[in-house]
Order: C-alpha cells, then structure tokens, then sequence
C-alpha cells in the first residue's frame, strides 16, 4: 500500500568557506530521514545554492525563490559575511538578502522556524576581526541583543551535527503536534493527483532534435522522475522548436513541480504557458491550454499565500 509522505524543505544559507558544513549538513539530513524520519512519514530536503538552476533571472534572485518555497531556515556563519549580490543594491552580502526574506516569511507565517549557528573562530581573530569578521559580529549582536531570534554559538565545530539531529527532531515533533502542511503545498497540488495525459509526441512536423529530446522527457515522466524533470526541462525548453512541443514540455514543467508540492513554481510555470501560447487555435495547443487553465481555476486566491 502506498505511503503518504510530508516533505518538509529546509533552506541552507552560508556565505563561502563553510562548504564542508553544507555537506554535513545534507549528510545528516539523509541520515536522518532514513533512520528516524521516514518511518514516521516524514521527509527533510536540503535546499541551497547547491541545487538552484539558473535561468534568465539573477543569480540571487533564483536562490532566493527557492527559499520562498522552504519550511525551515538554517543560517551559518564563522568569520565571513560575504559580497553584495548586486552593485547598487541595499545588501551588503547574499546571506543577509536571505536572512530579511526568511524574517518576512516567518512573521507572514510563511515560514514555521529559522534558526542561525555560528562556529568559533582563533583568538587572535577575536583581537583583530577584520572587516568580514565585524560584519558578523554586529549581526550576532543584534540576535543577542533582540532575543527574538534562535541562535547558537558553537564552541567546538563538532557539535554542529548533534544539534542539527535535535532540532530535526523538534521540527517533526511540531508538524505532529500541529498537523501543519508544508511551505510547498496549496490546493492546486490537489489538481496533480493524477498525470495530465501524454499528448502525441511522433508528429512528422518535430524536428529530428525536438524528437530526441521529448524521447528522454517522456522516459523520465515514465519513471516518474519527477525532481529531475523541472531542471532538464528549463535545459531543453530553449532548443525545442515546435511550439506544441515547447507547451508540452512547459506542462509536464508544471506537473512535476506540483508532485513535488512546490506549487507556487508551478503556477508561475503554467502562467508563463498561457501568456505563451494562451491564444493559440492549433489542436494540440488548444488542448494543453485547456488542461492548464483547469488546473489553474484549483489555485488559492493569493499564489502565495499558504494553505493549512
């Protein structure tokens, strides 16, 4: 009998240098769920930078979508804040952008818990910070002085996976208690409950290149691929050259993305489809739209506003 899961995503913000944190970070979480949290029906998933695709968008920008999408929050930081993510913008470094976007989410309920570690560094850098250091400094002091925020100071750097095991813990233990849907889901996943139906693909009019391509799409929605097919679609989307071949793809975009309870990035998909190809009068056009504009009357009345 099939096994419902609740996947809740967990957003890793650090700026350089911390890379061997990150990884023990997605370790712990694997290791976690497979021993203590799936039995229960739970899953965590690491989001970072690490698994962001990039697109036309700015390179912050598409992390910080993913982060709009995540339950949880983990900020790392030791003795560098880090570079602004754009000239001419207001912040100072990519991980203090991260951080006012999760505080925003949190206090629109958005967002269930953040939480900020910070790992020792030599005395002698205590004595003269440098100007990376201070800029960590005054953000630690802020959190000491506001005691609004959860915070640790780690002194030694191998008490990280220990806390990071407990705080999974109470993170799970919350969503029982509270029987809370995660950040990534709304009532339009309820219109993904089965697949769209696959459209004919071996139309005489593809070319040889769009035929190769949807071969391998159509071999990862038989597999259910679905955490792989939103990133080799946005790879492929460009060099399609049928336009029914483009919409078929953009739709399975959507699909997955919905089976992958990120439903606001599958509304933006699926607009981003009608604004395309929304006054299209070809058949199979007509079709997928039809599908599309279905799915999308199942949305909540703000995208991104949470459903409980």
């Amino acid at each position: 009998m099939p096994t419902q899961i609740t996947k809740l995503r967990v957003f890793i913000a650090s700026p350089g240098g911390l890379d061997e944190f990150r990884e023990n970070f997605n370790k712990t979480l694997a290791e976690y769920n497979r021993l203590e949290a799936l039995p229960l029906g739970v899953m965590f998933e690491a989001v970072g930078w690490e698994v962001t695709i990039g697109g036309h968008t700015r390179a912050q920008e598409a992390i910080n979508n993913e982060l709009r999408t995540c339950d949880y929050a983990v900020f790392m930081l030791r003795d560098r804040w880090g570079s602004p993510p754009d000239a001419g913008r207001k912040y100072s470094s990519g991980f203090e952008e991260e951080w006012e976007i999760a505080q925003n989410m949190l206090d629109m309920k958005q967002m269930m818990n953040i939480a900020a570690c910070f790992f020792s560094v030599p005395e002698n850098q205590n004595k003269d910070p440098g100007d990376q250091y201070k800029k960590v400094l005054a953000f630690r002091k802020i959190l000491v002085d506001g005691k609004k925020d959860f915070f640790k100071i780690f002194k030694d750097d191998h008490e990280f996976e220990a806390w990071l095991r407990g705080y999974l813990a109470d993170w799970r233990r919350h969503n029982e208690r509270a029987g809370v849907e995660p950040a990534g889901d709304s009532t339009l996943s309820r219109a993904e409950a089965t697949p769209p139906g696959l459209l004919p693909q071996e139309d005489p009019a593809s070319s040889a290149t769009d035929q190769a391509l949807l071969k391998q799409l159509n071999a990862l929605i038989k597999n259910s691929a679905w955490v792989a097919l939103p990133a080799f679609v946005s790879a492929i989307e460009p060099l399609l050259t049928e336009p029914a071949d483009k919409a078929f793809a953009l739709l399975m975009h959507g699909y997955a993305l919905g089976q992958l309870k990120r439903s606001a990035e599958a509304i933006a998909v699926y607009d981003d489809l009608l604004a395309r190809f929304g006054a299209a009068t070809e058949p199979v056009l007509e079709e997928i739209v039809t599908r599309v504009r279905a799915r999308l009357t199942l949305r909540p009345p703000n995208p991104t506003e949470r459903a409980r």
